[in-house]
């Protein structure tokens, strides 16, 4: 065979034909769980909708993997809070077709060494905490927890036992503090969880002290969790639902490309995958961070804490009688300790541990370390017995913005984005500061019923 001669032309670049658009109502940014919601109402109110996801995985962090032995885990999320919003409730239920384990919750608190039940009654408490209150009935009128008005109400030792010890078991509100942040602020964050029972006056003031009221007045409090799939359960549910409602959900498009027309910042296309989507509007559900860097807007200065997240499988079931343990101990680097076992009714032998340090500080992050002070701590703490063995551990860290202080200690502002009014772009960011599921899914369905109402999407 004679091969021809290979001409100038031929060295050229074959020209690229860029992809046909294709069109849909909606497209939404962001496989989340406020992505996969936003979706699901769309779909549900009969626009075509398009959901993209970066990565691979859909829940962001809300969702599970499992270790080498094919045991589950969660990263963020572990379970679903049965009608602390019936809204949310509902709408999970429907998405996995029922399909969870109602379990009730029992949580327990540690302070210094002591394992002890969440609310129970001063005179419960072991001595050497129970020496720290007042011999007397406490009556609980607090509206704002300063040093002050704790030890009005608990003592003055039981006050500098908070500010001093409980605080502490928390380095990224000691960061806080060190930044010139209001103690009794950051106190908030630990008041009224590690306080014993009390006689309360006078109406709580937030969504969060009304809850704990609530926890404290109810006799049980029930918690949902998928039967299948660990707590990315339910994103695993919302993705068969949206599918069959013929959305197309894409995973895993790591080449993403958005044409913007700057002056007023419409997204014209957003290609992926040799494939080229337009909508009459984009939500973005995405993080901030991201949309920030699409729109060349400059975010605050901020350094995120560091969450380090242990997951142990052991040899033998674990011993503890709590779902979970808050842990308000410095002695011991955790904030909280879970059961993944006890929620998905298999065997007891998973222990889940979490703490949340600053990223700007000089923490070890390497997995050895933390293997060893946290299996130091659940022996200490009884949960672990000397004679039961890892049998696997993994360890992640990732950054969160959870606390929403900037570098020098200033509460970091509502994310805003001013975008022009014949933009197409919806970023569904109603505050940086609700990291509950109760509260932001309420919070997603109010963004969309008013901008549907204000402006729809068909012309």
């Amino acid at each position: 065979m004679t091969v021809p001669p290979t001409t100038e032309l031929d060295a050229l670049p074959a020209v690229r034909t860029a992809p046909a658009v294709e069109e849909s109502d909606a497209i939404v940014i962001g496989g989340n769980l406020a992505g996969l919601f936003v979706a699901h109402v769309l779909s549900q109110l009969g626009y075509s909708t398009r959901l993209i996801e970066k990565s691979p995985r859909l829940g962001g962090l809300d969702s599970s993997f499992t270790n080498t032995n094919g045991r589950t885990f969660d990263h963020g999320l572990h379970v679903l809070d049965y009608m602390r919003s019936e809204l949310v409730t509902r709408t999970f239920l429907h998405a996995i077709d029922g399909e969870v384990n109602e379990l009730v919750r029992r949580r327990g608190i540690v302070l210094r060494d002591h394992v002890l039940p969440y609310d129970a009654p001063a005179d419960n408490w072991p001595d050497e905490l129970r020496s720290l209150l007042p011999d007397r009935d406490i009556v609980d009128d607090i509206e704002r927890p300063t040093r002050e008005s704790i030890a009005r109400v608990y003592g003055s030792e039981f006050a500098d036992f908070v500010y001093d010890e409980i605080l502490a078991s928390y380095p990224s509100e000691m960061r806080h503090k060190e930044l010139g942040v209001d103690e009794a602020e950051l106190v908030t964050n630990v008041y009224p969880w590690f306080f014993p029972r009390a006689t309360r006056t006078g109406a709580r003031t937030t969504v969060s002290r009304s809850y704990h009221e609530r926890m404290r007045s109810e006799p049980v409090e029930l918690m949902l969790y998928p039967k299948e799939g660990g707590f990315g359960g339910f994103a695993d549910a919302f993705r068969r639902k949206l599918e069959a409602q013929g959305v197309e959900v894409l995973c895993g498009l790591d080449d993403l490309a958005y044409d913007i027309e700057r002056g007023s910042q419409t997204v014209r296309s957003i290609e992926a995958a040799d494939r080229r989507f337009s909508a009459p509007r984009v939500y973005w559900c995405a993080p901030v961070g991201a949309l920030c860097g699409v729109l060349g807007v400059p975010m605050a200065d901020t350094k995120p804490d560091w969450f380090m997240l242990g997951s142990f499988q052991m040899e033998d079931p674990v011993t503890c009688d709590f779902t979970e343990l808050i842990v308000g101990a410095p002695e011991h680097a955790i904030s909280r300790v879970s059961f993944p076992g006890k929620f998905s009714g298999g065997p007891d032998d998973l222990i889940q541990v979490e703490h949340a340090v600053p990223r700007a500080g000089e923490w070890p992050l390497d997995k050895d370390h933390w293997r060893e002070t946290w299996l130091a701590s659940l022996s200490k703490l009884g949960i672990v017995g000397a004679s039961n063995a890892v049998v696997d551990f993994d360890f992640k860290r990732f950054p969160t913005l959870y606390n929403c202080y900037g570098v020098e200690g200033v509460r970091m502002p509502e994310i805003e984005l001013e975008l022009p009014p014949e933009s197409n772009l919806r970023p569904v960011l109603p505050t940086i500061r609700s990291v509950n599921l109760s509260t932001r899914v309420p919070q997603f369905l109010e963004f969309l019923a008013l901008d549907l109402a204000q402006n729809g999407i068909r012309s």
